[in-house]
């Protein structure tokens, strides 16, 4: 009630309550590949010691007469994994998600880069989300 009666203490980690707190050491890159149908490389920097969980999608319009296949690569160039943009029943706001498992480890002030292979046809913009893990 502000009348001074009590005294301060400090509150340890066992008096916390932790079960709403979630996600606290991931972040999130995002980047834009202007036409998914042509062989185009985006770049992102890495500003922590990370682990790369995956990457999401989303595409802009329909693509035709083939998939677009993206590879999602480390800062020694090595594949982390690929996405498959299909293009049979492709529209907008389609969505691809690929977990990492391998060759996904980042340290502070590297790259990681997604290539489209511009296999597909019609141009199309595709949203990119890079999900990350800080590390120590």
């Amino acid at each position: 009630n502000g009348s001074g009666s009590g005294a301060w203490s400090k509150v340890g980690t066992a008096e916390l309550d932790t079960t709403e707190i979630f996600e606290v050491d991931e972040f999130y890159l995002t980047g834009v590949i202007d036409d998914v149908s042509s062989a185009q490389t985006i770049y992102f920097a890495i500003p922590h010691n990370c682990t790369c969980n995956g990457i999401t999608t989303i595409l802009g319009n329909a693509i035709t007469v083939a998939n677009s296949i993206l590879t999602s690569k480390n800062n020694a160039g090595t594949s982390m994994g690929t996405t498959t943009i299909a293009f049979s029943g492709s529209a907008a706001g389609d969505m691809d998600t690929t977990v990492f498992s391998s060759n996904n480890t980042f340290t502070e002030d590297q790259k990681a880069s997604v290539e489209s292979d511009g296999g597909s046809t019609t141009l199309s913009k595709l949203y990119i989300t890079l999900k990350f893990t800080k590390t120590v």
